[in-house]
């Protein structure tokens, strides 16, 4: 720490003091320089009144911050060459700015070689790994292991600006956010009749979780974009997180929950209206953690999700976390469970019952890795084809409690091969109660699928065709037939009442 202390009149004093980087020689003597410049200046002009010192001294100043503007301008270009960044004009085609302010930050961002870009960018999607695919993705959110290399994979959809061929790449600079050099910079020469376009980058140890946005040169957003990205001076903008998976952080301690009505709802019951609730979070949160919550009712329907970005505020020992839930359903008297999720790790089940009173009272339980709602969260929420309609049906109960034994018994059989012991043989079959219908195929397909047995073919069979033998020596012909090389098939039989009958094959299993 540098002070410098200024004596403009007998009564007034000037104290400044002025950070520096320990052992740096040369911010030490811009300071000192400063120093002896700004009093040597005031000391001159006795003649002068307050004022004109107050002038005199801000002018000294704002001299001042250039110079340091301008010393770490070329110290952060020296560390970017040092640590295998190439510069900006490294023929690149791209001029740098001068400054560019993003949350009170000033970066140095690339300008793009003409006015308008050549290449108009319909979706733009960045990837934790190599093996992540579209439906797997989060969105703005990737998450690590805390001990693997973090692999980045931007996968772009992109057409060209109808005239000529674009004559400039495309160049992406990764920067994190309070950093004003980028990560890395990377020009890629893109196909122009291309569509579909992506590149990896590898980390080197660089990519800390936190905040982070990718700036892409020579690019517009398309028109028909599903997502059109903000736009940072000339470049377009995308903006997402890095985060370590919850299994390798602490988990938050949670002291206590509320849940309640707006003060503008009259009740909650009845209407699709929303819940605030507050939880608070023992001791000091970093903003490397993410935080959100899914509700499910008695029957496991999911009734609403929120993905709490809100900012976490630290009041004396706690730090509270405030979040709306909304719900496209309507919420009706009953029991309600919340999953709270940290990092894609269920840690919390809050148990509440839903009323029309305005507050009500949370049971907070811990869940372990064996518990049904942390199965549910874990791994069924991240199933296709649970997160179509299964999770948000009404009813189906039994089907859900089902779906997340399955993955129970899948997770014990992974532990298994791990461990080089035999997995479990279990029964594939299951029957379906109820009065024959057109639609029993179909449900019985959607079932397959759903139970993973592993079959994608379907053959629907009338059973009271296997009741009569075509055949006097061999009365079993057709079964046999029927029941041979089965195992990449499923078999519906409908009509299955007929093999029950005195007629049927009741002595047969």
């Amino acid at each position: 720490m540098f002070l410098a202390c200024m004596r403009l009149s007998r009564f007034v004093q000037i104290t400044l003091v002025l950070p520096f980087v320990k052992g740096d020689l040369a911010y030490r003597f811009l300071l000192f320089h400063f120093y002896i410049k700004t009093y040597s200046a005031m000391t001159k002009k006795k003649d002068t009144t307050i004022d004109e010192k107050l002038n005199d001294l801000d002018e000294q100043i704002k001299a001042f911050l250039d110079d340091i503007e301008d010393w770490k301008t070329n110290s952060d270009t020296t560390a970017c060459e040092e640590t295998g960044i190439s510069g900006l004009d490294d023929n690149f085609g791209y001029v740098r700015e001068s400054r560019y302010v993003d949350k009170g930050v000033t970066y140095f961002i690339p300008v793009n070689p003409k006015p308008e870009g050549e290449y108009k960018l319909e979706e733009l999607v960045v990837f934790a790994n190599e093996e992540d695919t579209y439906h797997e993705r989060r969105k703005n959110k990737l998450y690590f292991k805390s001990d693997t290399k973090k692999v980045l994979r931007i996968t772009m959809w992109i057409r060209k600006v109808t005239g000529n061929d674009p004559s400039n790449g495309v160049l992406f600079s990764l920067y994190r956010e309070g950093c004003r050099v980028p990560v890395f910079k990377r020009l890629e020469q893109i196909d122009p009749d291309g569509f579909e376009y992506s590149f990896t980058y590898e980390d080197t140890g660089k990519l800390l979780p936190g905040r982070y946005f990718l700036l892409i040169g020579n690019m517009e957003n398309d028109l028909e974009a599903k997502s059109p990205l903000e736009i940072m001076g000339t470049q377009l903008c995308y903006r997402f997180r890095i985060l370590t998976e919850g299994t390798y952080l602490p988990k938050p301690k949670v002291r206590r929950v509320s849940v309640s009505r707006p003060d503008v709802q009259e009740t909650v019951c009845g209407t699709s209206g929303k819940l605030d609730i507050k939880v608070a979070l023992k001791g000091y949160i970093e903003d490397t953690y993410d935080f959100c919550a899914y509700c499910y009712n008695t029957d496991h329907q999911l009734i609403g999700k929120v993905e709490t970005d809100a900012k976490l505020i630290s009041k004396g020992s706690n730090t509270w976390l405030k979040f709306s839930l909304e719900s496209a359903y309507i919420w009706v008297a009953g029991d309600y469970s919340l999953v709270f999720v940290y990092n894609e790790e269920p840690a919390y089940v809050f148990s509440f019952h839903l009323s029309s009173q305005a507050f009500v009272q949370c049971e907070v339980r811990e869940l372990q890795p064996d518990s049904f709602h942390y199965l549910m969260v874990k791994y069924c929420e991240k199933k296709v084809v649970w997160q179509g309609r299964i999770c948000k049906l009404p009813g189906m109960r039994n089907i859900r409690e089902r779906f997340v034994s399955l993955i129970e018994e899948t997770v014990f059989d992974e532990l298994c091969r791990r461990k080089g012991v035999e997995i479990t043989k279990r029964n594939k079959h299951f029957v379906m109660i109820g009065a024959e219908s057109s639609i029993q195929p179909k449900v019985a397909t959607c079932l397959s699928s759903m139970f993973s047995l592993g079959n994608i073919q379907m053959d629907e069979v009338d059973a009271t065709s296997l009741i009569t033998s075509k055949n006097s020596l061999n009365p079993y012909e057709e079964v046999n037939t029927l029941m041979s090389n089965r195992l990449d098939s499923t078999i519906f039989l409908k009509q299955f009442s007929a093999l029950l009958s005195p007629n049927g094959f009741t002595g047969v299993t």
